[in-house]
């Protein structure tokens, strides 16, 4: 009784129709590994294809964020800016060592989230937001592995480092 249960709340019993209703559904999708993520909302939903939930990406009807931990999940777009306001000061204070290792002051992040807000109208890259950074004069080199494990390993820029002090 309790496994059915724990089926249906999880959309596995009565799938969805759609992808915005999965993830709302669920509040948040772990969206560390996309084409993880993509599958996993795809089995939650009565008929799909991954091309029907990338194309709710591309609608912007749900966002790939880091709203809790640190970790990327999918929120519904209309979700993200509470849920990043809610969760953001436990995040930040979190990260202040780090950011202070990396060189990064409370006047530099605001520079950068200038920049990045510019862009937010289209699909921007990682790659993409670098360049916007180099071009400000805003340095993107440094940044460390944090994980000597080979399977776990995670070498992250400076920046990336900082997603939580972003609001």
């Amino acid at each position: 009784m309790i496994a059915r249960r724990r089926m249906a709340s999880q959309l596995l019993v009565a799938p969805a129709d759609t992808a915005e209703q999965v993830v709302g559904h669920l509040g948040a999708v772990q969206a560390q590994d996309y084409l993880g993520a993509l599958w996993a909302i795809g089995a939650r939903m009565t008929a799909t294809t991954e091309a029907d939930v990338e194309a709710a990406i591309a609608q912007r009807r749900f966002v790939r964020t880091w709203p809790m931990r640190g970790t990327l999940h999918f929120v519904l777009a209309a979700d993200a800016k509470w849920m990043t306001a809610l969760l953001a000061p436990r995040m930040t204070k979190r990260a202040a060592g780090r950011l202070r290792e990396l060189g990064l002051d409370a006047k530099l992040i605001a520079k950068a989230r200038g920049i990045v807000e510019k862009h937010l109208a289209k699909p921007t890259t990682r790659g993409d937001i670098y360049t916007l950074f180099e071009r400000a004069k805003i340095p993107t080199a440094g940044g460390s592995c944090t994980s000597s494990s080979p399977r776990t390993r995670r070498c992250s820029s400076r920046w990336s480092s900082c997603a939580a002090s972003r609001r």
